[in-house]
């Protein structure tokens, strides 16, 4: 074993700061940061290819300081693979912490045990961690000895297939930890008492509620499933909304974004996934899928963006294609061209999707290039598409289709066109759906059908696709009757959308929306129906930040409608008059969440 001082290890205490209420969001760096400069002080990284030189010849020192290289330099837009004389790559660092830490290197070992138990830049391997762990022994401090029982149970729940000593081993461990000041270390216990036990589990829970502040989430995992004992979800949202840690937020907003115990809200989803998103993998590829989507602002947008990328350069599944499509969406604060033009090369032969992208950014380069680089890039688009037509690769015959409209690589052709969208769609493939949809409308290349392309946009939308959806929504008229998109469809999804934060408020948006809705000969329950079955898919737009504004914007005979149709149901007790002031408001809500969740399919 390898004696640690007590400051190294209260140090390295820090990282559970990372599923603690007082987690701030991207804080591994800070962690790592703060055990290096505790234990050794700033070292001088003034000459990095000598440092490399001396790592090369086996120094310890110099292997863990490419590590604190990596962590300490600014990189500003330099993604964790690029290597050079200022810059450590990821690899690079990792290469030489575990190097130091396998010659012992004091400072190396606690770094590489967190960063494998958490996945710092690095993948996770708890079991690995865990034999690292037990190369550390405290110097007799007791928060020291604590924080490092934790950490073992934590490794030893985390890892695969674990023995019954081991199961009873991290009891032992969580015990001690919780003894000596760690509470957090219940979620360990129960785990561990879970996996023979769940009844038990239950108990240890229920019996720590008061004095364990860690408890209560963990409960409500349990209370949600029904392990240990019958299903409680009114009980699970209630310690759920309780919930302060990280990991329990994340889960409160995977339970708004499933529409489960929770209202649906997926901005708010984001929101409360974002903190631990930036130290845990499987949250943050969670929500780079969601952030393609959803134009939600976060505070730690910087960190998360160079986290992902790590992902990727740790070829964490589906990681670079994840921060591909946010490149490709043009996801503010996860933009890098840098990356686009890395990941695709790197990838493309091993993910189809990622080969689809490659045809587009080859398609790129032959528009603005000239001469035998534009006859390369086109060569190369040319010997891509057949083979991926031919595995098939759903994506790629939308994309063949939109460079034979436009002309590019090959003559402007758009019956050809046509007749891949049709392949794209007879595969399922949304965009292709969408692109046929608006051929046939616009009678590019194929005879106009508005009623096909509605019957594809409404596919498309079924099948996911947010572009479809809005597009049906900017189709419906209410003085067109005839126009094939039915009011579920269009005045559902409007507020649907906008709850969702995909449509933008105003008098275009929706002042313009229900323009003619008087005069469309709809009766008032045919409008009022589909109008809140948009707020029971999206909840969302029910809260004041963006009901108010709606209110504002939409006809007065709808709100003086809903007032009174409270008043029928007994949710309020005004006078009708279309105010919706704060009780009006209050009593909608509750109308809404009493009506239930609703699926538009």
């Amino acid at each position: 074993m390898i004696s640690v001082s007590c400051r190294t290890l209260l140090a390295l205490s820090m990282a559970l700061c990372l599923v603690s209420p007082a987690a701030s969001a991207g804080t591994l760096d800070q962690v790592l940061k703060a055990i290096q400069q505790t234990v050794s002080g700033t070292p001088s990284l003034d000459n990095l290819p000598r440092l490399r030189q001396s790592a090369e010849a086996g120094n310890a020192e110099a292997q863990y300081l490419l590590y604190e290289a990596y962590r300490g330099m600014k990189r500003l837009d330099a993604p964790p693979w690029v290597s050079n004389d200022r810059l450590v790559s990821r690899a690079e660092a990792e290469r030489g912490l575990r190097a130091a830490a396998d010659q012992g290197h004091a400072k190396a070992i606690p770094a590489l045990a967190v960063g494998l138990l958490y996945g710092g830049g690095m993948r996770q391997d708890p079991r690995a961690a865990l034999g690292w762990l037990d190369r550390i022994e405290p110097d007799g401090n007791g928060d020291a000895a604590a924080e490092l029982a934790y950490l073992k149970a934590l490794a030893l729940t985390r890892a695969a297939d674990i023995s019954e000593q081991e199961r009873l081993r991290a009891i032992d461990l969580a015990d001690q930890a919780i003894a000596g000041g760690r509470p957090i270390a219940i979620g360990a216990k129960a785990y561990a008492v879970a996996a023979k036990d769940p009844v038990a589990a239950r108990k240890l829970l229920e019996e720590s509620l008061d004095d364990n502040p860690h408890a209560a989430s963990l409960l409500a995992r349990l209370l949600l499933v029904g392990a240990g004992g019958p299903a409680d979800r009114a009980r699970a949202q209630d310690l759920f909304e309780t919930a302060t840690s990280g990991p329990a937020r994340a889960e409160l907003g995977r339970q708004h974004l499933d529409g489960g115990i929770m209202p649906r809200m997926p901005r708010r989803a984001i929101a409360l996934m974002a903190e631990y998103a930036a130290v845990d993998p499987e949250t943050r590829q969670q929500l780079a899928r969601l952030l393609a989507t959803y134009r939600v602002k976060l505070k730690n947008e910087g960190d998360l963006h160079f986290r992902m990328l790590e992902d990727a350069d740790l070829d964490l599944p589906g990681a670079a294609l994840s921060v591909l499509e946010l490149h490709r969406v043009h996801r503010e604060g996860f933009r890098s061209e840098k990356a686009w033009f890395d990941l695709i090369p790197r990838y493309s032969a091993s993910d189809p999707e990622i080969a689809v992208l490659n045809v587009g950014r080859l398609a790129r380069f032959a528009v603005f290039s000239d001469g035998r680089s534009k006859t390369l890039f086109e060569k190369q688009i040319r010997e891509l598409i057949p083979r991926l037509e031919a595995q098939p690769v759903p994506g790629i015959f939308a994309v063949h289709a939109d460079l034979l409209q436009r002309g590019v690589v090959f003559p402007q052709d758009s019956e050809r066109a046509v007749e891949l969208l049709e392949r794209g769609a007879e595969l399922g493939d949304a965009a292709a759906m969408v692109a046929l949809a608006d051929a046939l409308e616009s009678g590019d290349g194929v005879a106009k059908d508005r009623k096909r392309a509605i019957d594809l946009f409404r596919r498309a939308a079924t099948a996911g696709s947010f572009e479809a959806r809005r597009k049906l929504v900017r189709r419906f008229r209410f003085l067109s009757r005839d126009n094939g998109v039915a009011p579920a469809e269009g005045i559902t999804n409007k507020i649907a959308m906008y709850g969702d934060g995909m449509e933008t408020l105003g008098a275009a948006s929706m002042g313009g929306f229900f323009a003619g809705v008087q005069m469309s000969g709809l009766k008032p329950a045919e409008i009022l129906a589909p109008f809140y079955d948009g707020f029971r898919i999206s909840p969302a737009a029910a809260e004041d930040d963006m009901l108010v504004p709606l209110i504002k914007n939409t006809p007065d005979w709808i709100w003086k409608a809903t007032e009174t149709v409270l008043v029928h149901e007994k949710y309020w007790q005004g006078k009708p008059a279309g105010h919706m002031g704060p009780e009006a408001r209050d009593a909608f809500r509750r109308f809404i969440a009493d009506a239930g969740p609703y699926s538009y399919q």
